[in-house]
């Protein structure tokens, strides 16, 4: 609550939000503010009801929906595919929309059936598509790894958006000029080769003439093994089994002692 605008507070905005940020504390805290919120939630929630009465069991049919209504705040769990939970401040539980789904009938086929759909999940399918595909998009190739340090994993996940972004932007000025635009696998990998080869200016380190500008540098092991044939590290003299493929310098490459990417910075390559 202390991260709003209080330019926003009691202005009757409306906030839909997946399920890491749907709490029932934060929604109740932002209805006395005058800000409705809507978003999916998980079930181990503090505050998310524990009752059985009416729980939707295997052979519940698709579109199936059950719902709790606790003071301000509604549950509403609905069969699709699989089954999903949405908590808001804003929803009636019951509506007369439908949509349409392949189901399989008694026979065996498969045949288009109107099944219901309660508004909270029209309303956040309609409100949150851009963002369901963007987390679609980064699943496919993201950036972040298992980390014990939560700075990092807020670093890679912002990485993360920024190359999609990059991405859609990339592929709607190619549409626009009438161009093929490139898939996510080649965008990111034309990526990481131009940021590669990009660098900054400055004064060179004594060592023998650097690579062509043109050159392709890449970290390689030295000996195609992960520990033999190690060399003395160029830039802290330290064992390193890595070199780079163009300079053919050997230079360390892990996690606390990058010399590969400061020797070719300090030599602007």
């Amino acid at each position: 609550m202390e991260l709003i605008d209080v330019q926003l507070l009691g202005t009757g905005y409306k906030v839909f939000v997946d399920n890491f940020y749907t709490s029932p504390i934060l929604f109740r805290d932002l209805l006395l503010k005058r800000i409705w919120a809507c978003g999916t939630i998980r079930t181990n929630r503090i505050g998310f009801p524990r009752s059985k009465v009416n729980i939707l069991v295997s052979k519940s049919p698709r579109g199936s929906i059950r719902w709790i209504r606790n003071d301000s705040l509604l549950f509403v769990q609905w069969r699709d595919t699989r089954d999903v939970f949405l908590c808001s401040t804003l929803h009636t539980a019951h509506a007369e929309d439908t949509v349409q789904r392949r189901v399989k009938a008694a026979d065996g086929q498969w045949q288009l059936k109107d099944v219901s759909v309660p508004p909270v999940v029209q309303d956040y399918n309609r409100c949150m598509g851009g963002v369901d595909h963007s987390d679609a998009l980064i699943g496919y190739y993201k950036v972040l790894h298992k980390t014990q340090r939560w700075y990092k994993t807020l670093f890679y996940h912002f990485m993360d958006i920024a190359i999609v972004n990059a991405f859609l932007l990339q592929k709607d000025l190619a549409i626009g000029k009438g161009e093929v635009p490139l898939h996510q696998k080649a965008f990111r990998e034309t990526l990481a080769v131009e940021l590669a080869e990009a660098g900054s200016s400055s004064t060179a380190t004594p060592g023998p003439p650097p690579a062509p500008r043109g050159a392709h540098h890449r970290p390689v092991h030295i000996s195609g093994h992960s520990t033999a044939g190690r060399l003395k590290c160029r830039q802290c003299h330290a064992k390193t089994p890595v070199k780079c493929s163009s300079c053919d310098i050997p230079l360390c490459f892990v996690a606390g002692r990058d010399c590969y990417n400061d020797w070719h910075v300090a030599n602007d390559l």
